[in-house]
């Protein structure tokens, strides 16, 4: 069996890098939350709630949105106004998402072997 031992930030890009691949390979009308949950969960063994998941989702669709040109606040908001925004909601999705998440200092991303007895 492999561990991994993670940085908080390296969990942050992980969960992000993460979160990104699950939106780009899914139409909306197939995202799940709770399965995005899982996988994060599978990757970070931590179990993030499906409201943040759906909460960063939700971001990278606003994202999305104001790069077509199709957002509704765009008739009252600058586009750089709005993705600065947005990033900022990802953001603060994805910190909510490794919340639970251990902060083990200067640890770094090292895989290890462990024998079964």
């Amino acid at each position: 069996m492999y561990t991994y031992h993670f940085t908080k930030r390296q969990a942050e890009t992980a969960a992000r890098a993460t979160i990104v691949n699950y939106y780009e390979r899914y139409p909306n009308e197939w995202q799940d939350e709770e399965k995005l949950a899982f996988d994060v969960s599978a990757l970070l063994g931590i179990r993030p709630e499906p409201n943040y998941t759906a909460a960063a989702l939700q971001a990278l669709d606003d994202l999305r949105k104001v790069e077509n040109g199709t957002h509704m606040d765009l008739e009252s908001a600058e586009a750089e106004d709005l993705v600065e925004q947005f990033e900022g909601d990802l953001l603060t999705a994805i910190r909510d998402v490794i919340s639970t998440f251990p902060d083990l200092g200067q640890q770094v991303f090292i895989p290890t072997m462990e024998l079964a007895a």
